[in-house]
């Protein structure tokens, strides 16, 4: 991926960490600061910066919005607002404006909502909707998770529940569902990632200080909207009972993105501590943990005398060779309600010690296809310890072969293999649960994936 946003400036050192975790950590090996990301020239301020892909653009989502002149509607700020950009060209932002030239709100209030607002007048008396999270439903629509604050003063902030809504593709205003997802009394599920067709939701306590313990929800994707298809980690099981929860992990203040990282076979989550210009990452094996000790990936350009960065970020969907090299955003205040969103580029290494793509693998494995479920295509991984005569191929529910991928001798080593969500004749597949198995040697195994049209 080739930007055409101008670098600022470079960094590229190679940093040694001492590791207090069983697991060895990652290496960062080149840090490049990519620029601001753009925005309209009324907007003087707004933080956020969760993504995801729809319809073949990057959903870009922000929270509180601040304009130097008045929008339309008389307005100075929005509590959200989204924008659209090229996967290719991720900095440079296009989005909905008024006759001002002012952005349009992303998750527009109810009538009650702004009926409060307009009584109250004040940015420190008002609802706010602010956006924590979002995964991509398919190829045309995504679904958001937002926070419902009444915000009462400066650092009054009253947590009023967690709400859904849904963005279609070219679009930058969502529908909201008219039922709050999570209620005032459970933590703030928002901060959303996908994998096997499953949606995670990262949460903390409002009032929980400096602490910051992340808790965690889940439920099947399809069900993502519904509050009683979501369980609970409760440090041994998924529970059903919120109150029985268990935090995974401590000391995140801002931010909190997560994703699986294929190169480091682990997942990862990216977040910013407090009062500090640090950007951090964990990994883990699985979603709940155990997850590592901070790594410190990069600090961020100084900021406004007396403020720091915050909202540290992660946007998978940009990332490179599986997630060797992956990208970051920030929020960098630079004056009293002024600030900017700025784009780090991080590459990784792996101690040798690790197993890495590239290296010979010691055992055959089949790993679960990633995107799942998928819309227009999916990629398999597998691996293999010798040479062997592969055979790789998609069945349908009824055992019926639908496509093959491989038929051949591969080498030892890591392997991809994409399908296109058509059959050997070229035509496309219909929705549905489909099967990939793979013989290798004496190797022979099958695994689950969804085609979603």
């Amino acid at each position: 991926m080739k930007y055409i946003i101008s670098c600022r400036f470079v960094i590229t050192m190679v940093f040694l960490f001492t590791v207090t975790d069983a697991r060895l950590q990652p290496r960062v090996i080149s840090i490049t600061d990519l620029g601001i990301v753009s925005h309209p020239p009324t907007v003087i301020n707004r933080d956020g910066g969760f993504t995801t892909l729809v319809g073949g653009k990057v959903l870009w989502t922000f929270g509180d919005t601040f304009f130097n002149i008045r929008a339309a509607d008389g307005s100075s700020y929005r509590s959200n607002t989204a924008a659209l950009a090229d996967p290719a060209a991720p900095l440079l932002l296009s989005e909905a404006v008024d006759s001002n030239g002012t952005p349009l709100p992303a998750l527009p209030f109810t009538a009650e909502e702004q009926a409060f607002n307009d009584s109250t007048g004040s940015a420190t008396d008002r609802i706010a909707l602010w956006i924590g999270g979002l995964v991509a439903e398919n190829d045309s629509t995504a679904l958001v998770f937002y926070a419902k604050w009444h915000v009462r003063g400066a650092l009054d902030y009253r947590f009023l529940g967690v709400g859904t809504a849904r963005f279609t593709s070219g679009s930058t205003t969502g529908t909201r569902d008219t039922r709050l997802l999570f209620s005032e009394n459970e933590p703030v599920f928002v901060k959303a990632f996908l994998h096997e067709g499953m949606v995670y939701l990262y949460g903390s306590v409002p009032g929980d200080g400096l602490a910051q313990r992340q808790y965690l929800a889940r439920a099947p994707m399809d069900s993502a909207r519904l509050r009683a298809a979501y369980r609970i980690w409760n440090g041994n099981d998924w529970d059903i009972d919120v109150e029985n929860r268990a935090p995974v992990f401590s000391g995140a203040s801002s931010g909190v993105s997560v994703a699986y990282n294929r190169f480091l076979q682990n997942f990862t989550v990216v977040y910013s501590p407090p009062f500090s210009n640090r950007v951090l990452m964990r990994t883990a094996p699985r979603p709940e943990g155990p997850w590592s000790d901070p790594l410190e990936l990069f600090i961020g350009m100084e900021p406004n005398a007396g403020r720091y960065n915050r909202q540290g970020l992660q946007h998978p969907e940009l990332a490179q060779n599986d997630g060797q090299t992956i990208f970051v955003s920030y929020f960098r205040p630079t004056g009293g309600f002024s600030g900017e969103l700025r784009m780090v580029e991080v590459t990784f290494d792996m101690p040798v010690s690790v197993s890495r793509p590239g290296a010979r693998p010691t055992e055959f494995s089949l790993e679960q296809s990633y995107p799942n479920p998928f819309n227009s295509s999916t990629v398999i991984h597998y691996q293999l310890p010798v040479n062997s005569l592969v055979e790789l191929a998609i069945f349908n529910v009824k055992g019926q072969r639908v496509r093959t991928l491989v038929q051949t001798v591969k080498s030892a080593g890591r392997h991809r293999s994409v399908w296109n969500g058509r059959n050997d004749a070229g035509n496309p597949a219909p929705s549905g649960v489909y099967l990939y198995r793979i013989k290798a040697g004496k190797f022979y195994t099958t695994r689950r994936l969804i085609l979603m049209r």
